[in-house]
């Protein structure tokens, strides 16, 4: 047998040549190890996200500068200074590189501060980082300051305390910018200041009988099923006076911390001797707007506030009222049962079945509804009524103007819905229903409750 032949394919010879760069890791390396690549790529990457964090605020809007300014640590540092120890070591020439990240950073002070983009870059960048004025005596940063800056803190090995003055005249940085600025700053500040403790507050507040402390919060379900909870606790001096809790619908978390506000006053005036209202929330922002009776959310609660406040101060001069931030969760003293007690209340949304499991659309049995209450016409009309509002009671006839008493055989000047499930203790066994399975057990043990009078069924 002879060997088979292969038809030879015209040869063309490549030359192979090496890369310029080699990526390994995420580092980026070239061939005289000077990392310009790998700089140029996570600069430009941390650029790119910065451009991007643009549509989280601007000037007027947005992220406030704090949140932005730990976004900035948190998201954009770590990716531009990913595998630095390759490129910034003693000795190595790195100003190309460095002036790359700097516009990089020009561009997150801008974003930070909200100023103009003629603005001097050294100046952003202190105003972006002059919170170090504001830190506690051991912070971790003051270990990279200088002396006037390091207060009790332990200095860093890389510390511009420990440098020598040879050292701190050729390192550029916003570090030592800053240790040179801070200087200049007129306003003093005092992280721990006696004053801002609640401790204290509270403390001197009890000693004196005519304060009155008063401690708001509101519960925001995770579920969509629940409504949100709101609850406020009443004190004078080290004895609870009064404490409520109640739903406030399907609002938000500032609403409803509103409308525990606005419940806290009402209650905190009608107290005996009181001369000065300590209202403890957790949003300055709710509290701002509690004694603002412009138009925006929530204004009915507002209104209620400011008019309450009104006859309240009208009657002594001397009488005031102090809001005092306290952070949720630090479920601190008084704060913290007013937490605790609001969490405690959830309601649902909208009737459920017998075993509490939220109402889900269904054809199976003729439905959820007709299969509770289908084996009974009478029930299921009176349920029907009772859930859309339109019922032969007071509150109906008055609504369509029909010539029947508004009024409840209790004595009532209005026979509501809300009046016959929870207030007319005379003529129905109380028992508000919270869940389908609820209504069904009310219209059986008040089988005359939203009927007709006439029809001894209910039924007319």
């Amino acid at each position: 047998m002879s060997p088979k032949k292969f038809a030879l394919m015209p040869q063309h010879y490549l030359t192979p040549k090496p890369k310029t760069y080699w990526r390994y890791l995420g580092f980026y390396f070239d061939r005289r190890l000077t990392f310009h690549e790998h700089v140029r790529y996570y600069a430009t990457k941390a650029f790119t996200t910065v451009q991007a964090m643009r549509m989280l605020g601007n000037s007027t809007r947005g992220l406030s500068p704090k949140q932005r300014h730990l976004l900035y640590r948190s998201c954009v540092v770590p990716i531009a200074t990913y595998g630095y120890r390759l490129w910034y070591y003693n000795g190595a020439c790195n100003k190309g590189a460095m002036n790359q990240l700097k516009q990089m950073q020009r561009k997150a002070a801008l974003w930070i501060t909200g100023a103009f983009c003629t603005s001097p870059t050294g100046g952003l960048e202190a105003l972006a980082v002059y919170r170090v004025a504001t830190l506690s005596d051991t912070h971790p940063l003051r270990s990279m300051m200088g002396e006037g800056l390091l207060k009790r803190a332990t200095p860093h090995a890389r510390s511009a305390t420990l440098m020598t003055p040879a050292m701190r005249g050729k390192v550029k940085s916003t570090v030592m910018e800053v240790d040179e600025c801070v200087h200049t700053l007129t306003e003093s500040f005092e992280p721990f200041a006696p004053k801002a403790h609640p401790d204290e507050l509270i403390a001197k507040a009890r000693a004196d009988p005519s304060t009155v402390l008063a401690a708001t919060d509101d519960s925001v379900p995770q579920s969509n099923q629940y409504q949100v909870a709101s609850a406020a606790i009443i004190y004078k001096g080290h004895h609870e006076l009064k404490r409520t809790r109640y739903v406030s619908g399907r609002v938000t978390a500032p609403d409803a911390e509103l409308n525990a506000i606005s419940c806290a006053v009402r209650l905190a005036v009608k107290q005996a001797n009181c001369q000065h209202i300590m209202v403890f929330t957790d949003s300055m922002g709710s509290a701002h707007r509690a004694v603002d009776p412009s138009m925006h959310s929530g204004q009915a609660f507002s209104l209620s506030v400011c008019r309450t406040l009104r006859e309240w101060f009208e009657a002594d001069d001397l009488r005031h009222i102090t809001f005092i931030y306290v952070p949720s969760a630090l479920r601190w003293d008084i704060h913290g049962e007013a937490h605790k007690h609001a969490t405690l209340l959830s309601r649902a949304l909208s009737p459920g079945f017998p075993d509490r499991w939220p109402l889900q659309p269904s054809y199976l049995n003729g439905g959820p509804w007709l299969s509770s209450f289908g084996h009974s016409i009478t029930e299921f009309a009176r349920v029907c009524w009772c859930i859309t509002g339109h019922v032969p009671i007071g509150a109906y006839y008055r609504c369509f103007k029909i010539n029947e008493p508004h009024g409840c055989t209790c004595g009532a000047a209005l026979q509501s819905r809300q009046h016959v499930l929870c207030h007319c203790h005379n003529r129905y066994s109380v028992h508000y229903p919270h869940f389908l399975g609820d209504i069904a057990s009310f219209m059986k043990y008040n089988p005359t409750a939203f009927g007709f009078n006439r029809d001894p069924s209910g039924v007319g």
